[in-house]
């Protein structure tokens, strides 16, 4: 008698069916193709599957068992349309083209519903069909090999979404819609999330809230909240995640909108979590596809998702509470200002008064040295008093956004000729020289900058007394009028200079041996910036200081030409040369440098970086001038991680010798995002020899 080696489970369920009362009869009567086929068949370790005849009476080995599920072991000898009802509308016209037409298919991530449980699954296959030939050409039957993919496909799919999902940005004006938003980033695959709630509840008030959701919806307008009444109490008590009945969580009255099947979801998994010393508890309910089951592989997409909900309500938190703090804070800084504000406004009265009385002192003291000196003396210490209070009047007008500027247009060396007059007038101890004074029409408020360079002056002035005179000089250079006040005075320290536009900054080596309330600067590099220009300082400790600023001139043009190669580039601010023999871009900055030149430069670096192929770029600020700050936090975020997409590996940067614009790099890659290695040089020189050793 004719059978199968019984080395597996389903030989010997083939060897003990009743094939006598079957259309193929006995084995040994079995066409040896079909014998062989089955032969093979069960000898694979991969699931494997044999339909024969019109019948299509079907075969399979012991590793194609978990594929029929709840099906059963015992469809040995069955039609395939009758064991695969559910998917022979799909199925079956394959079947007829390779058993009639001898074609031959091969499916990767083939998808099908099958009914192998008490519900319908949405399943993953590679498969392969071909035909079964007898010895006489003619096609006896199928055989198909198959692998299931399920668990692979839904683990890709679910990881990708996750990857496409965007964390919403904090936008402080829609606060309120920020978990809404970042919440429904996770709705974009209802197939495998038809759901989901975000609840927190208050220990404290013993009460729920949904602080987000999608996927659900409450027609009743009576009926408020999604939760019932047992749903509450699992919550209440829950203190580990689990699967639960989505049909005990929530109200019967809830509706699933997003739901992509004809079923509604039965389960849903619960993750609690909590927040703020446990006075909060939060729990993400995240529902379960209605057409496959919780695996391990599910169960760590729940909590990826619940994880990244949680992130966001944490930075919601945050956000929140930097909200009050900066609120109060600015709540506080209002009273304050208005204190200052009346203060000062109250202050101008009286001084006055007392201003004018002791004017008249001083006019009836003639004849009396002594009272003389005196009232001289008051009248110094009232003109000080004097400035202390329309400073602080300034700061509370720049505070409150309400300091009035009249602008014009006017020739800038007049009046620097006439500030430095008026105040040589004032003084005795200094000379205030002009060693150069360019004519340059400005749109500017005449008082405002005749306030800024009074305040530079005066700077000098108080900060040099060993010295006894202050340079001033003007000069137009790249379309800026730059004017510069210097001293020989006692200089400052480098880690210092970049504070000293801060209120009520004074450096702690000078406060007491100089009079000021530190808020000059702050004053002066405010009227500035309304102005459209810049404020620097070049300075050496024991040898005095040089201030900076530059305004735009109006009506002035570039007369630089631009040149744009293949291998070289050139404008009035940079020159970039392609060097093949040193494999590196050579990147020259030129002058003086604001947020437009700077980003026009730098992708126009980025552009040759990609079109040369180069991975390497030489960067030299030697020739930079003043201060590009307003750029820096641009250059190290944005365009960084711009260049290393396009190939940068190594960048060296050559400082410039001024203290600003070395201030400016320093902050650009500080805050440097990626893994671009970036050196910092005085030297050119090492720089460059950095460059063709890396």
């Amino acid at each position: 008698m004719k059978s199968f080696v019984e080395n597996s489970r389903m030989a010997c369920l083939i060897n003990a069916h009743p094939w006598n009362e079957s259309s193929l009869g006995p084995i040994e009567e079995w066409p040896s193709e079909l014998y062989n086929a089955v032969s093979t068949m069960l000898e694979a370790r991969i699931p494997m599957y044999v339909a024969w005849g019109e019948d299509c009476i079907q075969f399979y080995n012991d590793a194609y068992i978990p594929i029929l599920g709840a099906k059963g072991e015992n469809e040995i000898g069955k039609p395939t349309w009758g064991t695969w009802s559910e998917i022979w509308p799909v199925i079956g016209p394959m079947f007829d083209r390779v058993l009639h037409n001898g074609e031959s298919f091969g499916f990767p991530g083939f998808n099908l519903y099958l009914q192998r449980t008490s519900y319908i699954e949405e399943t993953y296959f590679d498969f392969s069909y071909s035909p079964l030939r007898k010895n006489d050409g003619t096609i006896g039957g199928l055989f198909l090999s198959c692998l299931e993919t399920t668990s692979r496909v839904l683990h890709e799919r679910r990881m990708e979404m996750l990857a496409s999902t965007i964390p919403v940005n904090y936008d402080t004006g829609q606060s309120g819609d920020f978990l809404k938003e970042s919440h429904i980033q996770l709705s974009r695959s209802p197939k495998d999330l038809p759901f989901s709630l975000f609840i927190e509840y208050n220990v404290e008030k013993e009460s729920f809230s949904c602080l987000s959701k999608f996927g659900l919806s409450n027609p009743d307008p009576e009926v408020k909240g999604f939760l019932s009444p047992e749903g509450v109490d699992i919550i209440r008590n829950l203190s580990t995640e689990g699967l639960f009945e989505s049909k005990k969580i929530l109200k019967d009255s809830v509706l699933y909108d997003l739901k992509p099947w004809d079923e509604d979801p039965t389960y849903c998994y619960i993750i609690p979590y909590s927040y703020n010393h446990y006075k909060c508890r939060n729990y993400v309910l995240l529902g379960l596809s209605s057409r496959t089951s919780c695996d391990d592989l599910y169960v760590q997409f729940f909590r990826l998702c619940g994880r990244y909900l949680q992130h966001q309500y944490e930075h919601w938190q945050m956000r929140r509470q930097e909200e009050q703090q900066l609120q109060a804070i600015q709540e506080l800084s209002s009273k304050k200002d208005e204190f200052i504000s009346v203060a000062s406004h109250e202050l101008k009265t009286p001084l006055t008064s007392a201003k004018a009385y002791l004017q008249i002192a001083e006019r009836s003291a003639s004849n009396s040295p002594q009272v003389a000196k005196f009232v001289s003396g008051a009248l110094k210490q009232l003109d000080r008093l004097q400035k202390l209070t329309a400073d602080l009047l300034d700061v509370s007008k720049i505070n409150a956004g309400k300091l009035d500027y009249k602008m014009s247009e006017l020739n800038f060396s007049e009046l620097l000729q006439e500030a430095v007059s008026n105040f040589q007038s004032t003084i005795s101890t200094h000379a205030i020289e002009i060693e150069q004074n360019q004519e340059a029409l400005i749109e500017c408020d005449w008082q405002r900058l005749e306030q800024v360079v009074n305040n530079l002056i005066s700077n000098a002035v108080k900060y040099s007394p060993q010295a006894n005179r202050v340079v001033v000089a003007s000069s137009i250079i790249q379309n800026y009028l730059v004017v510069s006040v210097r001293d020989f005075g006692v200089g400052i320290p480098q880690n210092r200079i970049h504070l000293l536009f801060e209120r009520f900054y004074r450096i702690e080596e000078t406060a007491m041996h100089f009079q000021g309330m530190g808020l000059g600067l702050f004053i002066v590099s405010e009227i500035l910036n309304r102005h459209k220009g810049r404020f620097w300082i070049e300075s050496e400790e024991g040898k005095g200081s040089t201030f900076y600023f530059m305004l735009p001139v109006k009506g002035a043009q570039n007369v630089h030409e631009e040149i744009d190669t293949e291998y070289n580039y050139s404008n009035s601010h940079i020159a970039i040369a392609v060097d093949k023999d040193k494999d590196f871009l050579n990147v020259n900055w030129l002058g003086f440098q604001d947020n437009q030149s700077v980003r026009h430069g730098c992708l126009k670096m980025l552009d040759m970086l990609k079109k040369s192929g180069l991975r390497k770029v030489f960067n030299d600020n030697r020739n930079v001038l003043g201060t590009w700050s307003d750029a820096a936090e641009w250059v190290g975020k944005d365009w960084f991680p711009m260049m290393e997409a396009a190939g940068l590996t190594h960048f060296a940067w050559i400082y410039s010798k001024s203290t600003f614009s070395q201030l400016s790099a320093d902050k650009s890659v500080d805050i440097l995002q990626g893994k671009v290695v970036t050196r910092l040089f005085n030297n050119g020189k090492e720089g460059e020899d950095w460059l063709l050793k890396v």
